[in-house]
C-alpha cells in the first residue's frame, strides 16, 4: 500500500480506507461460496479481453447428476461438492487459465491461447475422472464442456459464450449417448 509511508491518523485512516476497498471488491467479484471470481468478473474479463482484440480461449461447463446431488444428499451436500469441484479447476487451469463460477453448477475458464484451453480440458477431465471427493456414495459427478477461440470461433461476447454453450450441451449428450451404449 502506497499510504503506509503517510505517519498519523491521516496515514492510517487511507490504510483503513484501502482494506475496506479490497473488501468491498471481494464481495462484488468473488464467489462466496467457492472462492472462485464470480459471474461479473467474468463478464468483465470476457469485454476487456474482447476489446484489446487479442487471441484467447474460453471453456464453459457444466457438471452432470449435479441436481441428484442435491435431491438425494442435500444442498449441504452440494456446497461441498462444488467446493471440491472448483478445487479441482484451479489445480487444471494452473497458470494458463482463469476458473469463475457463473452461478448453480456452471463454470468458465479463460485462457490466454486456444492452446492453452485444450491443455487445462483434459487436465480438468483427468482431475475428474481421478478425484475420489467428487463421488458422493455411488452417485460420481461428471463434467460436459464446451470450448470457443477468439478470434476464430467469434468476435463478439455473445457469439463466443453461444458457441461454448452449444458444444457444452453436444458434450452432454453425446456423454449420455456413450453411458447407455
Amino acid at each position: 500500500m502506497a499510504y503506509q509511508a503517510l505517519q498519523g491518523p491521516c496515514g492510517q485512516k487511507l490504510i483503513m480506507l484501502e482494506k475496506e476497498l479490497q473488501r468491498l471488491r471481494e464481495l462484488v467479484y468473488m464467489d462466496a461460496l467457492t472462492g472462485l471470481l464470480n459471474y461479473r468478473a467474468f463478464k468483465e474479463e470476457m469485454q476487456k479481453r474482447l476489446d484489446t482484440g487479442k487471441a484467447f480461449g474460453l471453456l464453459y461447463l457444466d457438471l452432470d447428476r449435479f441436481k441428484q446431488v442435491n435431491d438425494q444428499f442435500g444442498h449441504l451436500a452440494g456446497d461441498r461438492l462444488l467446493r471440491e469441484v472448483a478445487s479441482v479447476l484451479e489445480i487444471a487451469a494452473g497458470l494458463d487459465a482463469q476458473v469463475y463460477r457463473l452461478g448453480g453448477d456452471e463454470f468458465a475458464l479463460i485462457a490466454d491461447t486456444g492452446q492453452d484451453i485444450e491443455t487445462v480440458h483434459e487436465r480438468i477431465l483427468l482431475g475428474f475422472e481421478q478425484e475420489d471427493k467428487l463421488k458422493i456414495g455411488d452417485l460420481r459427478i461428471g463434467v460436459s464442456i464446451g470450448s470457443a477461440k477468439f478470434p476464430e470461433d467469434g468476435r463478439t461476447y455473445e457469439e463466443l459464450l453461444g458457441l461454448a454453450d452449444c458444444c457444452m450441451y453436444a458434450d452432454k449428450h453425446r456423454r449420455k449417448a456413450d453411458h447407455f451404449v
